[in-house]
């Protein structure tokens, strides 16, 4: 897991530099943000995972990590599944819950704050 974090953040990172070379060259300051989804089980982790990898070279503030929001599992007939007796059992939302998260959590507002017109999703 660590690893396709670390794999997705050198390419985006080198993808961002290559955008952004003819925009420093003129001496502009561009820099692309970087949004990642969680969960609540794995953030802690990631969070660290990234402190400790120095962002991969990106600026700490270009990194917005977020968790996405849990849901009750269900069977494949429908059914709700427990975690133990009287508790159901919560799980990630997954790709499915992307846009519902990046609302619920504040992230489009700050891609508005950022006027960013395009957002590429991997």
């Amino acid at each position: 897991f660590c690893q396709r974090i670390k794999r997705l953040i050198h390419m985006l990172a080198r993808k961002a530099e290559v955008r952004t070379e003819g925009v420093r060259d003129a001496g502009a300051k561009c820099d692309i943000p970087v949004y990642v989804m969680t969960n609540e089980f794995n953030e802690k982790q990631i969070k660290e995972f990234f402190d400790a990898h120095g962002f991969f070279g990106l600026h700490e503030d270009q990194v917005t990590i977020f968790a996405q929001p849990l849901s009750p599992a269900v069977d494949h007939q429908g059914s709700f599944l427990l975690q133990e007796k009287g508790k159901l059992a919560m799980f990630p939302t997954g790709s499915g819950g992307l846009f519902a998260a990046l609302a619920e959590c504040g992230i489009l507002a700050d891609m508005k704050c950022r006027n960013l017109e395009w957002v590429v999703v991997h």
